[in-house]
């Protein structure tokens, strides 16, 4: 991995040195947890404390024609009674967007290196702290150098190509490494009402221990804007896909999908289409609703797609964290396919509360590491509201996969709620809880994950901060041996210099 060199290179020039934003930072929590390895229930549990020390550094750089963001941070966890389960790992996302011909050939780079659970029927704990044999450490990169060109008032190009890479340091899980393009022509101003779009991808992915998959498209979209606020849109397409799929069943064919969006006013967007591609029927749709004290948001969607591409774009996700506790003031959203925590977006540069880490860090993007491709079929819906000192979220999720290669599905879907009260002007006080069943037919499994933690969080300085927070977790599962429980409570402490 060698982006971030570059990225990081830049640093060095002392030309450019002004216009880079360094900031250390440093992490340090005690956990106790009850059950470190999640002994089932009727075993003996081993308590542990855990400490973690967490030292960090990010980088920034906001130019007129480069802009990079490193986020690196060094995790150390020591374990009081059990040093064999000690670790070290790195943790890191990184990205810079650049214009190399102005108006004309851009690059976008990432890369990122973070620890993700291999299934969540396994033991899924606080983030990433709990002695378990189901995570593993994934590394990813993607460069992609692209050309933009306006003709006129006609229309607008765009040419792009990337490769990328997704490695995993777990046996039975394929590394893979994409090489794709994709074009587009799109309508300009001289159109007005009408706009219409051509649309061409490709990519193969070269699998480490699997077949090899690749994905073409060719696609045409034609729409009219009825109204100022309403328009409506019709695409029709071919495909050509080469992945095992189960009796050696249809992996390409035509597609078309027609549909509409409105936009009453600037707080209120709604979106959808409905169309049909070779394994059946598809649907998608996008609300989304603010108002004074309220933020609404629902969607669903449906696509092909792998482990290892799921991987990438959470790991690419920048500045987005998972945190035990929803901070005041950050948007919230509610769907992290993960039982862990809450997906939060936090600017980069902005301090980083004490009980977040990157999303990359702790989130469960599948509910297992598959070798093979799946249409994943995700819904989620969620609300913000504000009064007065008190901030409450709600958020349910669902997510479906279709297996291809062995022809079976599994799902998950969940709940997860919260409120910050600000009783003091550094000083806030959360409830989170979470519940989460997992449905895994092909093993006749079904299991119900759920967690509620309290905490307070407490600004001493402008670049300290620090919380304490209990949290309680319990897995039910009708297959014996995979039962536990878990108590434990944190104490952390941030600090920026």
């Amino acid at each position: 991995m060698f982006v971030p060199t570059l990225l990081l290179g830049g640093v060095a020039l002392p030309a450019a040195a002004a216009d880079w934003t360094v900031t250390p930072n440093l992490t340090l929590s005690e956990r106790y947890t009850d059950n470190v390895n999640f002994a089932p229930s009727g075993q003996p549990r081993e308590s542990d404390f855990i400490t973690e020390v967490r030292p960090g550094v990010q980088f920034s750089k906001e130019g007129a024609r480069l802009r990079v963001r490193v986020n690196y941070s060094l995790q150390s966890l020591t374990y009081l009674n059990n040093s064999n389960n000690n670790a070290i790992n790195h943790q890191l996302n990184a990205g810079a967007n650049a214009e190399l011909l102005k108006d004309f050939l851009f690059l976008d780079a990432n890369t990122a290196i973070s620890q993700q659970n291999i299934n969540a029927l396994g033991p899924v704990g606080f983030g990433n702290t709990n002695a378990t044999n189901n995570l593993t450490t994934v590394g990813t990169y993607s460069i992609s150098p692209y050309v933009q060109k306006r003709f006129g008032n006609f229309a607008d190009g765009m040419y792009r190509v990337s490769t990328s890479g997704v490695y995993y340091n777990s046996q039975g899980i394929s590394n893979t490494v994409t090489n794709s393009m994709s074009g587009s022509l799109t309508s300009g101003p001289s159109f007005n009402d009408l706009f219409w779009g051509l649309n061409y991808s490709y990519s193969q992915n070269k699998n480490q221990s699997v077949p090899d998959t690749k994905f073409e498209r060719a696609s045409a979209t034609l729409g009219y804007a009825l109204t100022r606020k309403f328009r409506v849109n019709a695409t029709a397409g071919v495909e050509r896909n080469s992945y095992i799929i189960l009796n050696s069943g249809s992996t390409d064919g035509s597609f078309w999908n027609a549909g509409f969006s409105w936009t009453p006013t600037s707080r209120t967007s709604v979106a959808a289409t409905y169309g049909r591609r070779y394994f059946g029927n598809t649907y998608s749709f996008d609300l989304s609703e603010r108002t004074r004290h309220t933020t609404w948001r629902a969607g669903y969607s449906e696509d092909l797609t792998t482990s290892s591409a799921t991987s990438l774009s959470y790991a690419l996700l920048g500045g987005y964290y998972v945190c035990q506790i929803i901070p005041a003031g950050y948007s919230y959203f509610p769907a992290t396919g993960s039982p862990t925590g809450f997906v939060v977006a936090i600017p980069l540069g902005s301090p980083v509360p004490a009980d977040c880490q990157l999303a990359a860090a702790v989130v469960t993007p599948n509910l297992s590491l598959v070798n093979e491709v799946y249409i994943l079929k995700n819904f989620t819906a969620g609300v913000g509201v504000n009064v007065g000192k008190s901030d409450y979220n709600l958020g349910v999720y669902r997510m479906r996969r279709d297996l291809q290669t062995s022809g079976t599905y599994d799902q998950s879907s969940g709940i997860n709620a919260g409120w910050n009260w600000r009783f003091a002007p550094f000083t806030t006080v959360s409830l989170t809880g979470n519940l989460t069943r997992f449905d895994v037919p092909a093993s006749n499994r079904k299991d119900n994950l759920w967690s509620v933690s309290g905490g307070v969080t407490h600004q001493f300085q402008p670049k300290l901060n620090g919380s304490v927070f209990i949290r309680h977790q319990a897995r039910n599962s009708n297959q014996p041996g995979n039962d536990f429980t878990e108590n434990s409570i944190t104490a952390l402490v941030n600090m920026t210099f």
